[in-house]
């Protein structure tokens, strides 16, 4: 679109993915979201529930520079999962937890969380890659809360809806861009990640 640089529209295909989650979660208008991960997927997705219509996101992850980062982004609350327990703090901040939980770390024991911190009724998105062929999820304790987990795979039809929220200046991409590198240096960038010292949530390379 008109207006949206190139290094901006780089970001449409994990916003499409996390749009597609937001899609699935039918956040209710005013409902309580917490989204669970820091990175892309997270911070994206933080961003369009709110958009969704939800009156508050609250964001748990494990930097403190990414969620300030989301808190300027529009975030209302956020968790470091280091130093506070997720499933209290969520539901100090909530009226008895959240009614929307979007799982974007790929955390086996984080989805163990996100069941035990959500509302009766409501519904958990997992919208990652999980660890080993299974996960233990405590399935009495969703089947007690009458409460829905569903999983999110790739992008359908969400592509046009990010890209005109980027272009309005709704969806903000532009602060999760923490690097740009040569492409010349993709053998450093790769050690970079690799060795998850720095922080980072977006990197693009210019050839």
């Amino acid at each position: 679109p008109e207006g949206l640089s190139l290094e901006e529209a780089a970001l449409a295909e994990p916003a499409a993915t996390a749009m597609y989650a937001v899609t699935k979660a039918r956040i209710p208008a005013g409902a309580q979201v917490l989204v669970i991960g820091d990175g892309p997927i997270g911070q994206l997705a933080a961003q369009l529930a709110g958009i969704a219509g939800a009156s508050r996101v609250i964001m748990a992850g494990s930097w403190d520079e990414k969620l300030a980062i989301a808190k300027s982004c529009g975030v209302s609350e956020t968790i470091n999962y280091h130093r506070e327990d997720v499933i209290a703090r969520s539901r100090e901040l909530t009226d008895g937890g959240p009614e929307i939980i979007i799982e974007t770390s790929g955390s086996n024991s984080a989805l163990t969380s996100a069941v035990q911190a959500l509302k009766p009724t409501g519904r958990i998105v997992a919208v990652s890659w999980y660890n080993g062929p299974a996960v233990d999820v405590p399935m009495n304790t969703l089947i007690v809360k009458d409460a829905e987990l569903v999983g999110s795979l790739a992008s359908p039809n969400s592509f046009e809806p990010v890209l005109r929220y980027m272009a309005e200046g709704k969806l903000k991409v532009k602060p999760l861009i923490t690097h740009i590198r040569p492409l010349e240096e993709l053998e450093d960038v790769v050690k970079m990640i690799r060795a998850r010292k720095e922080m980072r949530i977006k990197i693009l390379l210019r050839p």
